[in-house]
């Protein structure tokens, strides 16, 4: 009977050990998460070119792993895009409001950051319940939408799908 009793302890304090790790290692992943969103929002602020393209891509690889973050890296990058690429367009390297499109160069050359942006949202969004980005007011000319993914998106988007896309989505 006393044996049973060790028995039975011993795997409750087996049991309870085990959930306590994990809740540790939980909080653990969730500390490293966080601590990589942060560094990654932050390098959105670079004047480097190459460093704002690699916290775009560090976005994009944690809102493909959380779940819970996507939300969140997809209203950052549209905020990217509406804030790096106003319109109408505004200072001096931004192509003209009124300049042919033909005339234009490509997105992914003028704003590489800005194509990695809007390439990470047409993929993110494949995985998401919300409809809709809001991308009013972005110069989007000669942007690179192969492969994109925007479902039931406002009239506004599919506006600018029409007119600055250079293949279909």
């Amino acid at each position: 009977m006393v044996g049973g009793l060790v028995v039975l302890f011993g795997a409750y304090a087996t049991w309870r050990q085990l959930r306590v790790s994990q809740d540790g290692l939980r909080a653990t992943q969730e500390g490293y998460v966080t601590d990589r969103f942060s560094r990654a929002v932050d390098q959105l602020g670079s004047d480097k070119l190459d460093v704002r393209i690699g916290g775009l891509h560090a976005l994009w690889r944690i809102a493909e792993q959380s779940a819970r973050d996507r939300e969140a890296i997809i209203s950052i990058q549209a905020a990217y895009l509406r804030t790096h690429l106003p319109w109408p367009p505004a200072g001096p390297e931004s192509p003209a409001a009124d300049m042919p499109i033909n005339e234009i160069a490509p997105l992914e050359t003028r704003a590489a950051d800005a194509q990695v942006a809007l390439t990470a949202l047409g993929v993110l969004c494949q995985h998401r319940e919300q409809s809709w980005v809001n991308l009013s007011i972005t110069d989007l000319r000669r942007a690179d939408c192969d492969g994109l993914w925007f479902p039931r998106s406002t009239s506004t988007v599919l506006a600018w799908r029409r007119r600055v896309c250079t293949t279909p989505i």
